[in-house]
């Protein structure tokens, strides 16, 4: 019977190095008994095909696709999927989508049922310290439009105590992996991934790991989170010159702020619930560090680059004012 190494993210903890990793070296793995899905480096496609209303989910809604369109196209992936899956004659098949991590328990219950005559499953679950994780995904949504301020506390608890507790809860809690992040990172992200099957390393594939999604300034994360404000991502309002002015500006990391005394007595319990229900010791307990926000002022670095950009912009519209009225008086 088939094997399948389910890696199901979460979000900011390296899926997209290992699923590009591996997409570039699809036909190097198979000689080695290594399927990855071929319908794409991210198969965000089958959580779509699993998930509660796939017709609001904004990439369905990115594509332009409608509610017919959203069912056809979940049940293509599902024929293919299921179809190159029993072609393959590797041993492991490697299926990869931080969106998985998100499926409420009915998706997960459904993705399982689906996935059991294809193979028997291992699911792969990457968690990351929740302060770091906050402050990933802040910036992260920051460049990407799709947020205004940083990712708030309760967002950040699900991806380390919600999500992952629901796949224990629908798979055999032996199926279940749950790897930390910092861990991974000094391991290999992919190699990580890979030791949990048995499988071999990337350097005795010859592969080397491919790094993805870097990572821009802390005062890049608040001018990101204004522009956000005034002009949405796709708005005609929005001048992809700046934005790309904004990737490149100079400055220090950016840093969630403190949790909230609350936050922190939250964070703990659901920590020690992992101990004692699931004998899963993830994170050691937090302090209370008091109520700042952690955002830094900007670095005069930042600042001679927004100044440089300004000043560069409006003499190039002095300029084009100026041969404007000399075409005017010719």
């Amino acid at each position: 019977m088939k094997r399948i190494l389910l890696h199901v993210g979460t979000h900011k903890t390296g899926s997209s190095t290992i699923q590009e990793t591996l997409f570039a070296h699809r036909e190097l793995l198979a000689g080695r008994g290594i399927h990855y899905l071929s319908i794409g480096a991210n198969h965000w496609d089958l959580y779509s095909a699993f998930m509660k209303d796939p017709w609001d989910w904004f990439e369905n809604l990115r594509r332009g696709l409608d509610r017919q369109q959203v069912i056809e196209n979940n049940e293509r992936t599902l024929r293919l999927v299921k179809a190159e899956i029993q072609a393959s004659t590797a041993k492991w098949v490697v299926i990869s989508a931080e969106h998985f991590s998100m499926l409420e328990p009915e998706g997960i219950a459904a993705f399982r049922d689906w996935l059991a005559p294809l193979g028997e499953v291992q699911v792969v679950y990457y968690v990351r310290q929740i302060k770091s994780w906050i402050a990933s995904d802040s910036q992260q949504c920051a460049k990407v439009g799709i947020r205004d301020c940083p990712t708030p506390y309760d967002v950040a608890i699900q991806r380390l105590y919600d999500f992952p507790v629901a796949w224990m809860e629908a798979f055999d809690r032996r199926r279940v992996r749950v790897l930390r992040f910092e861990d991974a990172v000094s391991a290999g992200l992919t190699n990580s991934l890979l030791a949990v099957a048995g499988l071999p390393t990337l350097e005795q594939l010859g592969i080397q790991e491919q790094r993805f999604n870097e990572s821009i300034a802390a005062e890049a994360v608040e001018c990101f989170f204004r522009l956000n404000q005034i002009a949405p991502i796709n708005s005609d309002r929005r001048n992809d010159r700046l934005v790309q002015a904004l990737m490149a500006m100079p400055g220090g990391k950016y840093r969630a702020a403190d949790l909230s005394a609350e936050q922190v007595e939250d964070h703990n319990r659901k920590m020690n619930h992992l101990r004692g229900r699931y004998r899963l010791d993830l994170y050691p307990s937090l302090r209370y560090q008091g109520d700042g926000d952690g955002r830094a002022p900007f670095s005069e670095e930042a600042i001679d680059h927004l100044l440089i950009l300004l000043n560069d912009t409006m003499n190039r519209l002095d300029a084009m004012e100026r041969r404007t009225a000399d075409q005017a008086d010719f």
